[in-house]
């Protein structure tokens, strides 16, 4: 018997947001004469080539190509997406003529939102430049990118500002981006293009999953899961997830039917993208499953000993770890017509009624709050950690999100799955300019800010308790070297001089709201963003570093 997981569940989207969706799913060979892709320029539009489902650039400093897609003329505000990766024979991009490679234009010659590539800032291989109407770039992503890596860049127009902004790897809108500067009026939109030089040489951009439309939700679609057509066996279950118009399959192998009580899984997929980290075995003491007819709609699979769950509902988050407290990176399901998510992630399980607080001198307290509340954890001079309290309480309520301000960053962390390779490098875009830096391993972030200020986060599950259903929250630890008088907030107190200095720290609930502040992004304390560093040799002379937490991290 062939078994499938169940996991349509179709939800409208705005497919009229959407004006282009192009996978680029044509034979190799010349892109124009494939659906209505068309030349507007160039010496041999037949240079710029479909590869292996992608769009080749390649800027060879010999051909040059300019095709174009139209769509319905648009006067306001216009979004383009694609997923873009950057090969050279150069050890890296150098000099100054970089030439860019996608745009918008009208029906003429003007050309708005030209994204290029361009020198590296800090040693890296290249960055991103956008220009708004002029051919050179005049603002640059902040962070070097890599060859050989996918990013999604996001570009949006402003007919009415005639203004270009640019993100790279966004998941929302409010994500850090640049802008470019204003033109000299209002231009309507009605065709996106791709360029290849002739005057550039040893670079190639390929270019895949290409999206146009009149929001920024349209081109950065929300997710989807579906339910697999390839079996996987006999008696093993299929899933697969459709992203970018690539399709990636995995296996559920239970051995045969499963049934409640111990259990076991072997997972496999034969999508080269995930065949590693979608490879393991384990063994679960207790097991549940849910069937609809034939179908498994859900699970949920523990061990008792070590404490790793999987739990996993018809297109909600699938929970996934290898036995080893590692979590697996983020797979994204989607596809054009839906709006439902999965991803694979791993949450270690911890304990109820958090955050329970453990201060710099092990002193152990509870921080109730006011549901949905927000508090400032802890504050320096340098930086801000704000906490945003679950809505359910007091013995359940936990830390659903935290905001950290740092210079002139202000980041939001939340309880969603992450990919640490990709949120790694989207955080370090934001924090090296600033001066910090950000480690991610699965289920765990570290932030390096001031040497020797370290904040760790770690994601978290509770079981459910009765009816309330499970718990995701965030834990997080401070390291600090040594006490401070600056420090402040809910946690941060108790890293006073006072306290290492033998005071009693002395904690009430009625102190709680002293610590409250209107948002995330409030600053608090003695915060200031052009504070300097301390010098660590001469503020904490002759102390230890000091920690403290929330829960258990």
């Amino acid at each position: 018997m062939l078994l499938v997981f169940s996991l349509c569940a179709l939800i409208a989207t705005g497919l009229a947001e959407l004006l282009i969706s192009e996978d680029f799913d044509y034979p190799d060979g010349p892109l124009v004469g494939n659906g209505d892709w068309q030349s507007h320029s160039g010496a041999d539009p037949n240079d710029l080539l479909v590869s292996s489902g992608a769009a080749l650039i390649n800027q060879n400093g010999t051909v040059a190509a300019d095709v174009n897609l139209a769509f319905a003329q648009q006067s306001g505000v216009i979004y383009y997406a694609a997923d873009v990766s950057v090969s050279a024979s150069a050890s890296a991009i150098s000099g100054s003529d970089f030439e860019f490679f996608i745009h918008f234009k009208n029906a003429g010659t003007i050309f708005r939102a030209r994204v290029d590539v361009v020198s590296p800032a800090m040693g890296g291989d290249f960055r991103f430049g956008l220009s708004t109407s002029g051919g050179t770039a005049e603002a640059f992503t902040a962070v070097d990118l890599e060859f050989g890596t996918v990013y999604r860049i996001v570009v949006k127009y402003d007919p009415v500002n005639d203004q270009a902004q640019l993100w790279v790897d966004p998941t929302a809108e409010s994500d850090p981006s640049v802008s470019g500067l204003t033109g000299s009026g209002t231009t309507t939109m009605e065709a996106i293009a791709l360029r290849q030089s002739s005057a550039s040489s040893d670079e190639a951009v390929t270019v895949d999953n290409l999206a146009v439309g009149t929001t920024f939700a349209s081109v950065t679609p929300p997710l989807e899961c579906t339910e697999s057509t390839t079996p996987c066996g006999d008696d093993v279950y299929s899933i697969e997830a459709i992203s970018g118009g690539k399709t990636h399959h995995f296996c559920f192998d239970f051995g045969g039917v499963p049934s409640n009580g111990a259990c076991s899984l072997t997972l496999s997929s034969t999508s080269d993208d995930f065949a590693d980290d979608a490879a393991f075995s384990i063994d679960y003491s207790s097991c549940v499953f849910m069937f609809d007819g034939d179908n498994l709609s859900s699970f949920t699979l523990a061990d008792v000993g070590s404490g790793v769950v999987v739990d996993f509902a018809q297109c909600s988050t699938l929970s996934l770890d290898d036995g080893t407290g590692t979590r697996k990176r983020a797979v994204l399901f989607s596809a054009a017509a839906t709006v439902t998510s999965a991803t694979f992630a791993v949450l270690a399980s911890g304990a109820t009624g958090d955050p329970h607080l453990v201060g710099a001198h092990g002193e152990h307290y509870e921080f109730f709050g006011q549901p949905g509340a927000v508090y400032t954890l802890f504050s320096t001079p340098q930086f801000v950690l704000n906490m945003q309290l679950w809505d359910k309480g007091p013995n359940d309520r936990y830390i659903e999100r935290l905001a950290l301000i740092f210079r002139n960053v202000t980041h939001v962390f939340s309880t969603a799955a992450f990919h640490p390779k990709k949120f790694e490098q989207k955080l370090n875009r934001e924090l090296v300019p600033a001066g910090g830096k950000a480690h991610l391993s699965p289920n765990h972030i570290e932030l390096e800010l001031c040497d020797g200020h370290k904040v760790e986060i770690v994601h978290n599950l509770a079981r459910a308790q009765k009816n309330a259903g499970d718990i995701y929250y965030l834990d997080v630890a401070v390291t600090v070297p040594g006490c401070h008088d600056a420090y402040g907030g809910a946690l941060g107190q108790t890293y006073q001089c006072r306290y290492a200095k033998g005071e009693r720290f002395v904690w009430s609930h009625n102190l709680e709201n002293v610590f409250r502040v209107k948002s995330l992004s409030a600053k608090a304390g003695a915060f200031a963003r052009d504070a300097p560093c301390h010098d660590v040799a001469k503020q904490f002379a002759g102390q230890s570093p000091m920690s403290g937490r929330s829960g258990k991290v």
